[in-house]
């Protein structure tokens, strides 16, 4: 069962990725002598237990 600090993380990863999302189009529309982006995505998260968790996404694509 999902408890509401779930669903806040879940919201929160959410609206990183559309701040992604944006940035690329600006950036795309910007310099029109690009047809498309590629990001690769790390995210490190320190728990204050002590635990460490690492999120990484290859080769994100964004394209016009």
């Amino acid at each position: 069962m999902a408890t509401s600090m779930d669903g806040r993380r879940k919201a929160y990863r959410c609206k990183k990725f559309r701040h992604l999302q944006v940035a690329a189009g600006v950036f795309l529309r910007a310099h029109p002598q690009y047809r498309w982006l590629r990001y690769d995505l790390l995210s490190i998260t320190r728990h204050r237990n002590g635990g460490i968790d690492f999120f990484f996404r290859e080769d994100i694509y964004f394209s016009r």
